[in-house]
């Protein structure tokens, strides 16, 4: 493996450095290049929107960037303006990253929640027809197309969907993908940003390991789209460059620089939970109080049987320590359905005493439980 440090030139405060390996293409190499230096002399801050693709690069093939700034960019704080995007893509970087459903719930596009759901789904669950539900948006084509893909491989990494019960759907997806970029010439007249679009179908085809479907003129097209600037615009007659598209094309250029690099789950893995703090059963539910990590535990409820849980009974959870307590309602639940119901949050240090109160119903007779426990934290 070989280290190249980008060199200084006329951009100010260009401190990019791409690690390299194996056989480049020089256009590619270069055009990757010209883009690091775009982000290094003409972006400000960064955007949880495309922000997040640097993390995975810088994973994937070693990938260090800086913007104008100086700041990493698979580094940078998370943006003040789209605190709402910023904690859902927090997971991308952190394991113990989490939001509720009613965070994703409030996302501003639908395209945005089925992505969120599908990075959050080890703790919020998904749908029963989730799968049907990234099929029907993977027909739709555009945005929806490419982030149902995108979707559907969060889901398997994060062990929510076996990878045999979504090969179908990824198999069709791909179809999809090569399909919109073969007809990239097309899209200006229906999508504002066809540029980028057609490049984000590229990098899906790559995420999902289907480099064979990637024509040798599709890149070709990629590396005369680059601007005198080094980056690339969000249309093809666009008079500015856009960091989204930029950053999609980027990866896309690495793909073609790094064919041997090995595939990475995107989504981290989370720590391995430990044992119950506390477990208790009776014949309508379970409750399961699990540590997390050294201070944050989560509290799961199931129903047993043919129990449910009543979703318009008010629930709450209860933490009270020696000198701190924890209060959580209905709307600070991570998930909370007929079939469960769970709060992820700080443990309070020492001895601490603990109520969930929900309602179990067994059809139309429905049972009100405040369940009491003790926990002791070390």
């Amino acid at each position: 493996m070989r280290r190249r440090r980008l060199a200084r030139r006329r951009w100010l405060g260009l401190a990019a450095v791409l690690v390299l390996s194996g056989c480049a293409g020089p256009s590619a190499e270069q055009a990757s290049e010209r883009a690091l230096g775009w982000f290094a002399s003409r972006v400000h801050g960064a955007d949880p929107g495309w922000a997040n693709l640097f993390g995975y690069m810088h994973r994937r093939f070693g990938l260090e960037a800086v913007n104008a700034d100086g700041e990493p960019l698979h580094e940078v704080p998370d943006d003040p303006e789209r605190p709402e995007l910023s904690r859902v893509y927090r997971r991308l970087v952190d394991p113990g990253a989490a939001v509720s459903k009613a965070e994703i719930a409030g996302l501003p596009t639908t395209i945005d929640r089925i992505t969120a759901s599908a990075l959050h789904c080890d703790r919020i669950g998904l749908p029963a027809d989730w799968i049907d539900i990234l099929g029907r948006a993977s027909e739709l084509g555009g945005y929806a197309l490419t982030h149902a893909a995108l979707a559907a491989e969060w889901s398997r990494e994060s062990g929510c969907v076996p990878e045999v019960e979504l090969a179908p759907l990824q198999t069709r997806q791909i179809d999809l993908l090569a399909g919109l970029v073969a007809r990239r010439a097309e899209l200006a007249a229906e999508f504002s940003t066809a540029q980028d679009l057609w490049i984000e179908a590229l990098a899906m085809l790559y995420y999902l390991q289907a480099a064979s479907r990637v024509e040798p003129a599709w890149i070709d097209d990629l590396l005369r789209a680059q601007r005198p600037d080094g980056g690339f615009g969000a249309r093809a007659d666009a008079k500015a460059s856009d960091p989204h598209a930029t950053a999609l094309a980027l990866w896309v250029l690495l793909e073609r620089t790094h064919p041997d690099a090995p595939p990475i789950r995107w989504v981290p893995p989370r720590e391995r939970a430990s044992e119950a703090l506390h477990r208790h059963a009776d014949r309508r539910f379970e409750v399961v109080v699990q540590r997390e990590s050294a201070a944050a535990v989560a509290v799961r409820v199931a129903p047993r049987a043919a129990w449910k849980l009543a979703v318009d009974f008010p629930c709450a959870l209860t933490l009270e320590g020696p000198g701190s307590g924890v209060q959580l309602k209905t709307d600070e639940a991570f998930r909370f359905d007929e079939e469960g119901l769970s709060w992820h949050t700080p443990l309070p240090e020492g001895a601490v005493s603990g109520r969930a109160s929900f309602a179990v119903c067994q059809g139309d007779v429905c049972e009100r439980v405040d369940h009491d426990f003790v926990l002791s934290r070390p």
